[in-house]
């Protein structure tokens, strides 16, 4: 059921139940705001447009030289003989103009198909795609944008040009998108941290209630003398210390037990409290 892993982190943090709609509505707070700094950062600085192919390196490869002159070198070649065979068939049903006119028209039909060819061929790398498509959106953005009157008089509010203002906000929201499992779960993370310490002043500003002691503060340390119990009599031995390597390998994997669950937990109220906040 959607909500119950957030209720239970937010529970295992030391929070109760009723604090659950204060951490959804502070996150979709800090959410919003996330949001707005990736906006106003795609405007200023459009980052998306800097990992694109440039424009002019498009158009570029949309004017293929060496395929004009393969064409041009193949005709100088063998167009006499085809000249002639097709004058010699033609002559009795088309004058010379007509003849240089379908001529002209088969030679600009080859021509667009093997540019087509060659733009394909460039574009056919998945940069190269979405360069293109970028571009393409980027300037139907734009002329969107320039015909409408909200962005219009939003751009003239703000002095900025309406088509960047398009880009600019389809950019941050994009990287909004893309960035969410790596904004989303540390802010989740602070503002239940937030809530803890409000909860731990208000605790230790309230009159005769007792402050609880941690897990972590009733663990033994290492290296503390451990009393070892012996029919008739007692003796301190100092603990035995494990080896570096050992202890290194086992704070390793203890810290790694703690920390992936953790980090499951916290996804997972992410993707609880991402939910609840679109109904």
């Amino acid at each position: 059921m959607v909500g119950q892993r957030l209720k239970g982190y937010i529970q295992s943090c030391g929070l109760e139940a009723s604090d659950v709609p204060k951490v959804v509505a502070s996150f979709v707070a800090a959410k919003y705001a996330t949001w707005g700094a990736f906006v106003v950062l795609g405007v200023r600085y459009q980052p998306l447009r800097c990992l694109v192919r440039p424009r002019q390196q498009q158009q570029s490869w949309r004017l293929p030289p060496l395929i004009v002159a393969a064409w041009d070198h193949a005709k100088q070649r063998f167009g006499g003989p085809l000249r002639r065979s097709v004058g010699q068939r033609s002559a009795s049903k088309a004058s010379p103009p007509a003849r240089r006119r379908w001529r002209e028209s088969i030679f600009r039909r080859n021509f667009v198909k093997a540019k087509g060819a060659f733009d394909r061929a460039k574009s056919s790398s998945w940069y190269g795609w979405v360069s293109d498509k970028y571009w393409y959106l980027s300037d139907k953005l734009a002329a969107n944008a320039s015909s409408s009157h909200l962005w219009s008089g939003v751009s003239s509010t703000l002095r900025v040009n309406p088509g960047n203002l398009a880009l600019g906000f389809a950019e941050g929201t994009i990287l909004y998108k893309l960035t969410f499992l790596l904004t989303a779960p540390p802010e989740l993370w602070l503002i239940v941290k937030l809530f803890q310490k409000q909860r731990a002043m208000a605790a230790a500003e309230a009159p005769g209630r007792p402050v609880e002691a941690t897990s972590a503060d009733a663990a033994e340390p290492s290296g503390r003398l451990v009393e070892a119990e012996a029919p008739g009599r007692s003796a301190v031995v100092p603990a035995r210390e494990p080896e570096e390597s050992e202890g290194l390998e086992e704070t390793h994997i203890g810290f790694l037990a703690h920390v992936i669950p953790w980090m499951e937990r916290v996804l997972a109220a992410t993707r609880d409290i991402e939910e609840l906040s679109h109904h």
